[in-house]
């Protein structure tokens, strides 16, 4: 039993690596020979059958090692395979219960922040022309509007944001314009809607 339990140690038997059954056998072979003369001194040779033997039970030991470190760490150890189908229904459930252990992930619903109007480069005035009209003088707002199509979408989307970040629209509701009022914007005209 010794000589298995050293065979197990032996760096050079990777059973993770992606090796065929021949390599791996010859492997053993070649290292269980190495150590048993390395012990007692003498010549030994192992049959197919016996190096078979020794990977099932040195894979026994690997794997019994890699179940104590795994558990010591504070985790759960599930041996799986494919062809016996070992372990392989109980893993959903297993990872199932894990599941509903994690705290829900915090959803993030961000909060919108209107910008604030920026100073200088877009100054303007409102002033009440008629008891429905108002004017507004904003030259970088002209050059805008000029650049616009107000048959699309986009265009006319782009030109509303304009007028809202620049606090327009804002400063129009505090002074009391009311929906259908006339707004004049240098030679454009259009009707405020809300």
């Amino acid at each position: 039993m010794s000589n298995i339990k050293e065979l197990a140690n032996v760096p050079e038997i990777s059973f993770i690596e992606n090796m065929s059954l021949q390599e791996t056998e010859e492997l053993v072979r070649a290292n269980y020979t190495r150590i048993f003369k390395e012990l007692t001194g003498q010549d030994a040779e192992l049959g197919e059958a016996d190096a078979k033997n020794l990977i099932i039970k040195s894979f026994s030991l690997v794997l019994y090692q890699v179940m104590q470190y795994v558990e010591a760490k504070g985790l759960t150890f599930v041996p799986i395979s494919a062809a016996t189908m070992q372990g392989v229904r109980e893993l959903p459930g297993l990872v199932y219960n894990r599941l509903k252990d994690i705290p829900p992930v915090p959803v993030f619903t961000p909060e919108y922040k209107k910008p604030e109007p920026k100073a200088n480069d877009r100054a303007y005035t409102i002033q009440r022309m008629e008891a429905h009209v108002w004017s507004i003088d904003a030259p970088w707002l002209e050059y805008i509007l000029a650049g616009s199509n107000v048959d699309d979408y986009e265009s006319l989307q782009y030109f509303q944001r304009q007028l809202d970040e620049s606090g327009i629209l804002t400063e129009l509701v505090e002074k009391g314009v009311q929906e259908n009022d006339t707004i004049l914007i240098g030679e454009y005209q259009f009707d405020y809607i809300f």
